[in-house]
């Protein structure tokens, strides 16, 4: 068995299977039976595999614990799948301390856990993951799967709408969050094995050689982090709910409580407290607020505002735009690569990404004036950069900007920047939030095929089409969120292969290294016969 010859179709359909098996017996409350396939799952070679193939693609799989140890070859991995075996006598190495900025200027600790051990919260994710999709608040948003920040921005502004018209928004946030979670509450009320769960709480931080224990939180680095978060604060809806003419949204441990009745929203702010105080939580008194529509308030990276005017038939309208803190930070990037670089070429292909990432994100909103201003300001600092790499002369501005955008040819090849102007505002179609993604598959994949496909530039998504969503080296689903994608020659292009479609595949950024770098003619046949190579 090699890392690179694993059928990862064949292993998601199987760890799905069990999931909803999980499902289905924790439904009929048989306990004992959710436990049992709990553990078999995490036993089997599929979820072990699929749980090294997470770890080791996603941003973070190059950074260390505190045992330096990272997985980079294919032999690392599988030996890694088969270290997951048996778990009988596994012991945490603990966490290594590290410092993150801010927006505010201040620092946010992370305590990274080691390869191993995320491999090991990986492999319980998909034990516990069924469980808390079937059982979390329909209202949160927040690392839930097949669930994005753009279905909580669609919520709330459906919310803000409503007959009801409501004035008030109570914008709550919760003291020290992941540091204060009381370990007693989580092993008493998350079903899973509660030995390695209590390997995960303690596991002691290391900084500067000391360690130190902790006796509450759980560690923001670790994988199963979220999961553990949304079960915590899962059954705070019910508790707000209760309630008449108010509304409920999370995402992650960020919540609002939307109203029109000042004195109903503090009565709900101290059941809230009571609710917090069972898991070892506080609310944080100087960040939650309440704010009036006409305010405006920032969240999961949108402002929402209601305004006043007459060309409306009820004289208001409301608008969700980017917040003054999202487009700063992208004046920020912007800058920085203006500043570093220094070939046309190397501009290009620094900036697209960054562009279409925030456009994407943003381009549900009322943002098309914002979209314009930022392209204007594209264009400026263009001309800034050709003065400085070629001087002031104004032929120089003309080979680069054109009527139609900023673009050169290079070597036959045009590099083109993407023009946020361009992209289109759509609506957002919001989840049906009764829908469970390991029990209503066809409708999230369905889902998940339109929105990757007005996510991704025009040339990829027409890829993407073309391969119905298929990743063609493992056979799964092309995840642009999880994993990076790829554009594969099949003809290489050194011995000729053109850039079009027909020569063209999307896969993985794992799958494209493992068909760009591997010497084992039985995987070399394979991929010639699927017409992955030529």
């Amino acid at each position: 068995m090699k890392y690179n010859n694993i059928d990862w179709k064949k292993c998601n359909k199987e760890v799905v299977k069990l999931q909803r098996k999980i499902i289905c017996g924790w439904k009929a409350k048989r306990i004992d039976l959710v436990y049992k396939l709990q553990e078999t799952l995490v036993k089997t070679f599929s979820a072990r595999a699929l749980a090294v193939r997470k770890v080791t693609t996603n941003k973070g799989r190059l950074t260390p614990g505190v045992d330096g140890k990272k997985l980079e070859t294919a032999e690392d991995k599988l030996r890694m799948i088969m270290e997951l075996k048996n778990l009988t006598k596994y012991k945490s190495l603990g966490l290594r301390r590290v410092w993150i900025p801010k927006s505010n200027g201040s620092l946010r600790p992370l305590s990274i856990p080691t390869i191993k051990d995320r491999c090991v919260q990986a492999l319980y994710t998909y034990a516990l993951q069924p469980i808390a999709e079937t059982t979390g608040d329909s209202n949160s948003f927040g690392f839930r799967k097949g669930r994005s920040t753009q279905d909580a921005m669609k919520y709330i502004r459906s919310c803000l709408t409503t007959k009801l018209n409501p004035k008030y928004i109570m914008d709550c946030d919760i003291k020290s969050f992941f540091d204060k979670i009381d370990h007693k509450w989580i092993i008493q009320n998350i079903p899973r094995n509660k030995k390695i769960m209590k390997e995960w709480l303690r596991a002691g931080i290391i900084e500067n050689g000391t360690i130190e224990y902790i006796e509450t939180g759980v560690p923001q680095g670790g994988v199963i982090s979220p999961i553990i978060a949304n079960r915590v604060l899962d059954g705070l809806q019910e508790v707000v709910l209760k309630y008449d003419k108010v509304n409920f949204v999370r995402y992650a441990d960020n919540f609002l409580v939307i109203g029109n009745d000042l004195t109903k929203l503090e009565y709900i702010k101290t059941m809230i407290k009571l609710f917090l105080k069972r898991r070892g939580l506080s609310l944080n008194e100087e960040k939650t607020k309440i704010f009036q529509i006409f305010e405006g308030f920032d969240f999961v990276g949108f402002n929402f505002r209601k305004y006043k005017t007459t060309t409306s038939k009820y004289k208001e309208i409301m608008l969700v735009k980017p917040t003054i803190k999202s487009k700063n930070r992208l004046v920020n990037e912007i800058k920085k690569v203006f500043k570093l670089e220094t070939s046309f070429k190397g501009l290009i292909e620094r900036l697209n990404p960054i562009l279409r990432g925030w456009g994407n994100y943003y381009q549900y909103t009322n943002s098309k004036i914002i979209f314009s201003k930022i392209d204007i300001y594209l264009t400026i600092k263009m001309w800034s950069w050709i003065c400085r790499i070629h001087g002031k002369i104004k032929g120089n501005f003309n080979k680069y900007v054109h009527q139609d955008g900023i673009y050169r040819v290079i070597k036959n090849k045009s590099y083109k920047l993407t023009k946020l102007s361009a992209i289109p505002i759509l609506i957002y179609n919001l989840l049906d939030l009764r829908k469970n993604p390991y029990l209503d598959e066809t409708y999230f994949k369905s889902r998940k095929f339109k929105i990757n496909m007005q996510k991704l530039n025009s040339f990829q998504s027409k890829l993407y089409f073309k391969q119905k969503g298929i990743c063609p080296v493992c056979e799964n689903e092309l995840e642009n969120e999880s994993e990076n994608l790829e554009v594969h020659h099949i003809l290489a292009e050194s011995k000729g292969g053109s850039f079009t479609l027909n020569n063209l595949m999307l896969l993985h950024k794992t799958c494209h290294e493992n068909v760009t770098n591997t010497n084992d003619t039985k995987l070399l046949s394979k991929y010639i016969n699927k017409g992955i190579i030529k």
